[in-house]
């Protein structure tokens, strides 16, 4: 899904064109949810492209905000995840030999934790970013959504 908008307020600032992956519209409950997904199908983790896909989900927030003027309010309820429907969301750590989850910090008692010279990055939450394991069956992928679903993230149905 393309469509053009402007992610700065200055006057000058030409439009970009963006995509969305997806715009999931979602009744829970008797609830209303907005998620944007931005799909990456890489097969090895790589925080290049996790970083890409945070500023693309971002840009589109920003994009809202400034070209249709969507209050601050109702965005922060959108929902932004990544998904990695060819990547596996642990790997096996080259150092302890325990899996770890990619894209989160490295767990205490990790040797590797220890060697590291430069600060560790900011990671987003749990359930931010959806794996290949997720999409197996659709008991699994329904479970991810549940999850994922967070109080005070109910948009309002008068917008």
């Amino acid at each position: 899904q393309r469509y053009t908008g402007k992610k700065d307020k200055k006057q000058d600032t030409k439009e970009i064109v963006k995509e969305k992956d997806f715009s999931v519209f979602l009744e829970f409950e008797g609830k209303f949810y907005i998620m944007f997904i931005e799909v990456k199908c890489i097969e090895k983790k790589n925080n290049k492209h996790r970083k890409k896909a945070t500023s693309q989900l971002n840009d589109n927030y920003k994009v809202l905000e400034i070209t249709h003027e969507i209050p601050a309010s109702e965005l922060d309820k959108i929902m932004l995840h990544s998904a990695w429907p060819r990547l596996s969301r642990e790997y096996i750590c080259p150092k302890c030999q325990k899996e770890h989850y990619v894209y989160q910090g490295v767990p205490d008692g990790c040797p590797y934790k220890n060697m590291k010279t430069q600060p560790e990055p900011t990671y987003e939450e749990l359930g931010w970013h959806i794996f290949k394991e997720s999409f197996r069956s659709q008991e699994q992928f329904d479970k991810w959504i549940k999850y994922s679903i967070k109080e005070g993230k109910e948009m309002d149905k008068t917008m």
